[in-house]
């Protein structure tokens, strides 16, 4: 194969390629970086990092939080003060973080076609495959990035309240709905972690709570109650259990105590590890 001398640039101290744009440091300038697209010149900046593998748009971060995004050669937008994850969530969405304080921090889909930013926040918990689970409580939006990047919404089942966890192939997410008479009603969810799609859905004849719900990851199983724990006071409730892999309803029963040795699926273990 023979190749023929297109361009040529003097004075290259080091260079990263990305895609179809590459970075170099000239000896002149170490502090400086020069973005080029093709043999063409985009952006002269302190280099930090990229966003890789984004077919259209190329998104470059400074050392001062500068945010530059190009459509080809084209600058089309500047965001100052965030930062950028390296792995895009797809073709014109990115994810940027904000810093509040040590140590906390923000989180937004940023679609460059829209121009539109979405808070959402990082389930850091559930990083169970090769992903990274994100959540928008309020609006129901669940963005999954990774082996499998798919993004849903569950508003028609009202706010998330919790993600409970994934057992298989479940990711198992506790909702709370409220109609026009402020009656609200729980409701539990499985979604396919490949897909996005419903897999199970439980609410109505199940005496569910959307707060006091856990996934006991070692028994694969999901238990719910909705009376009150005491050490001191025994009080009724009803118990339910749910197996995390099928969604079949395991137990649906009324216990005139939580502590009652005949649940077996102790509550006292529910409760000093999960609540």
């Amino acid at each position: 194969m023979q190749f023929n001398l297109s361009s040529k640039i003097e004075g290259v101290h080091t260079y990263y390629i990305a895609d179809s744009v590459c970075v170099l440091v000239k000896n002149e300038a170490p502090d400086r970086h020069l973005l080029l697209r093709d043999t063409r010149a985009l952006l002269e900046l302190s280099y930090r990092s990229m966003v890789k593998k984004m077919q259209r748009y190329t998104v470059v971060l400074d050392k001062d939080k500068k945010l530059t995004i190009f459509d080809g050669e084209d600058l089309i937008r500047e965001l100052y003060g965030y930062g950028v994850s390296e792995e895009p969530y797809s073709n014109n969405e990115v994810i940027l973080s904000k810093r509040l304080s040590k140590g906390v921090f923000e989180k937004y889909l940023y679609n460059i076609e829209e121009q539109s930013m979405t808070p959402i926040f990082e389930i850091a918990a559930i990083h169970t495959l090769s992903f990274k689970l994100f959540a928008d409580y309020d609006l129901g939006k669940v963005i999954f990035t990774g082996e499998c990047s798919w993004q849903t919404d569950v508003s028609s089942y009202g706010k998330i309240r919790k993600i409970l966890g994934v057992a298989g192939d479940n990711l198992w997410i506790s909702c709370m709905s409220e109609d026009e008479n402020r009656y609200t009603k729980a409701h539990l969810i499985a979604l396919d972690v490949h897909t996005g799609d419903l897999k199970h859905h439980l609410s109505e004849g199940v005496p569910l709570n959307d707060a006091h719900i856990a996934l006991l990851e070692d028994r694969q199983c999901i238990v719910s109650y909705w009376g009150k724990i005491s050490s001191h006071q025994k009080s009724e409730s009803p118990f339910v259990e749910i197996d995390a892999l099928t969604g079949a309803v395991v137990r649906n029963t009324f216990s005139p105590s939580l502590y009652d040795a005949n649940l077996k699926l102790g509550a006292w273990q529910y409760q000093d590890n999960k609540i």
